[in-house]
């Protein structure tokens, strides 16, 4: 935490369940935080800024 604002990178695996199908994709995303103040609607006190999806492809589709 050297720098300001925070830069970030997310990697995670999301699974979206419909009635039809199971999709399993990877997530890429990246972007800056910025400290703003706290409040009931951002009890983190952070802003995201410049986020940006670098990958979001299918892993796996499963028929239901």
């Amino acid at each position: 935490m050297h720098s300001y604002p925070i830069y970030f990178r997310c990697y995670a695996t999301e699974k979206i369940i419909r009635p039809t199908s199971m999709v399993t994709r990877n997530l890429l995303t990246e972007g800056w935080l910025r400290n703003t103040g706290r409040s009931d609607n951002n009890p983190h006190g952070f802003l995201i800024e410049r986020w940006e999806i670098i990958d979001n492809h299918d892993l796996k589709v499963e028929t239901r």
